[in-house]
């Protein structure tokens, strides 16, 4: 039993360091651009990997999102035509959500933005935009490095 209780235990180590390497949040590389239509169309959204340190490495730490609402061929409706940008927003495990209230002439909107990476190159998530402009879509994109700063963003 003396012999066989530190191969249990070095096995039981060997699973758990690969079950916790295969939950690892995926690394998004600094400039990765996420962008196109939520599944309903009612927005455009964009989530750009950024880097918040003075030292950037190659990994993001931040994403800057903008939603576009309302349509082009009514630009002064409820939901006025435009590109509405989130605050930088902390990447935490693989995931990120913010949020931001705007004043336009014809009331307030607001919107909140969540997503998280299934990998380097996908992230899905939901927007969830006044009502005026469309409510709650989801979205599924496929990200590419379109460049990569070398210093911080904010």
């Amino acid at each position: 039993m003396k012999k066989i209780l530190p191969i249990i235990i070095t096995i039981l180590v060997a699973a758990l360091t690969a079950a916790a390497v295969a939950l690892a949040a995926p690394t998004i590389k600094v400039g990765t651009l996420f962008a196109g239509s939520t599944a309903h169309k009612r927005y455009a959204i964009s989530v750009s990997a950024k880097c918040s340190v003075a030292k950037c490495s190659k990994t993001a730490n931040e994403v800057l999102v903008t939603v576009t609402a309302g349509k082009r061929s009514n630009p002064n409706g409820a939901c006025q035509f435009a590109g509405y940008g989130l605050p930088l927003t902390k990447i935490s495990g693989g995931k990120f959500s913010g949020k931001q209230s705007f004043f336009e002439p014809k009331g307030p909107v607001s919107f909140s933005v969540s997503g998280k990476f299934a990998s380097a190159t996908k992230v899905s998530g939901t927007v969830v935009g006044s009502k005026s402009c469309g409510g709650t879509d989801t979205f599924s994109l496929t990200g590419k490095v379109v460049s990569a700063p070398s210093g911080p963003t904010g």
